[in-house]
C-alpha cells in the first residue's frame, strides 16, 4: 500500500485491520486507510510519521512489514493487478 497507494482501492475490502496479529499493525492499516480516504497522495511515510512515533513503530519496522508483505504476495502470486484481473 505504501509502494502503490492506487492499489488500496483494490484491497480495502480484502485486507482488514483485524487480519494483522499485532494491534499496532492493525492501527497502521486503519491509519493508512484514513489517509487514503482523504487523498491517496497522503499515503506516504512522511504523513505516517506522527502515527509511527506515537505507536513506537520505526522506519525499520516499516521496512520489515513491507518486505514481508511483498514476499508473501509474491509467493502467493498476489498483486494489485492480479486482484483487478490484469495478471
Amino acid at each position: 500500500m505504501l509502494y502503490d497507494p492506487v492499489c488500496i482501492a483494490d484491497v480495502v475490502e480484502i485486507v482488514q485491520p483485524q487480519h494483522f496479529y499485532y494491534t499496532k499493525y492493525q492501527g497502521l492499516v486503519r491509519e493508512i486507510y484514513h489517509l487514503w480516504q482523504k487523498d491517496e497522495q497522503y499515503v506516504n511515510i512522511v504523513e505516517l510519521e506522527p502515527f509511527l512515533t506515537k505507536h513506537d513503530l520505526s522506519i525499520s519496522d516499516m521496512v520489515d512489514i513491507v518486505a514481508n508483505t511483498i514476499t508473501t504476495a509474491i509467493e502467493r502470486g498476489i498483486s494489485c493487478y492480479s486482484i483487478k484481473g490484469f495478471s
